[in-house]
């Protein structure tokens, strides 16, 4: 029978990574919050293509902070996931290693 402990933490998690979406440590500076996402060009005389930005990893201006959806590739996911579990799991260990 797993212990409470680790339900709680594992609830915890699951939790968190529900609502991965709302961290704030995925946003841009203030500078380009409240712009659309760019992208970059490649330099002159190069054949890389465009690199854009993950629409999901940015801040929106959009009510309720909703992703926009027109410009969001199935590509967009994975990275986005990734990131949102990454964040999540930071705070969970920080406050599992919180003495209090």
């Amino acid at each position: 029978m797993p212990s409470i402990r680790r339900l709680t933490l594992a609830s915890m998690v699951t939790a968190l990574v529900a609502v991965a979406g709302c961290s704030s440590s995925n946003t841009p500076s203030a500078s380009t919050a409240g712009t659309a996402p760019s992208s970059t060009p490649a330099p002159a005389g190069s054949s890389a293509p465009m690199k854009r930005e993950n629409p999901l990893l940015s801040k929106s201006d959009l009510p309720f902070q909703a992703p926009p959806f027109d410009q969001i590739k199935d590509s967009d996911f994975e990275p986005a996931f990734k990131q949102g579990m990454a964040d999540q799991l930071q705070q969970v260990q920080k406050i599992a290693d919180n003495p209090a």
